[in-house]
């Protein structure tokens, strides 16, 4: 015996939408444990060994230095220094302290943002009083 029509499952029943700001949440927690988990791995698996580098550290050469401050300045120095630094971030246990640390601030960014958009915005009080009259 078929069923009746009033008694029938809805077909075309949209499914339930999950709020923005709760895919958001979601989203930094899996950016989080990815970021947390491929750190640790990275981690284990990195060789940290100065010894290993294939080229010699031009950079810590005195004469490097001279060169470069005679070409731009002291500002070229200070931006060689910071090239250094921000090229040893993506090497061996840095590597796995740069992806923890990247992880954890994109996922508070996205737990900040699932914050504001969890909550309505707050609507201005009119300037003018009730029945039109200004003070």
């Amino acid at each position: 015996m078929p069923t009746p029509p009033e008694h029938a499952p809805a077909l075309s029943a949209a499914p339930a939408l999950v709020p923005l700001h709760s895919r958001i949440r979601q989203a930094g927690l899996l950016l989080l444990a990815l970021g947390l988990l491929s750190a640790a791995v990275i981690y284990l698996y990195a060789i940290s060994h100065p010894d290993l580098h294939p080229a010699p550290d031009l950079s810590a050469d005195r004469r490097y230095s001279f060169e470069v401050e005679r070409m731009g300045g002291k500002a070229a120095l200070y931006i060689a220094a910071l090239n250094r630094w921000l090229g040893s971030l993506w090497h061996g246990t840095t590597l796995a302290f740069t992806v923890a640390s990247l992880s954890v601030l994109l996922a508070l960014l996205c737990f900040w943002l699932a914050n504001l958009m969890a909550y309505p915005p707050v609507a201005a009080p009119d300037s003018a009083a009730p029945g039109g009259q200004h003070d």
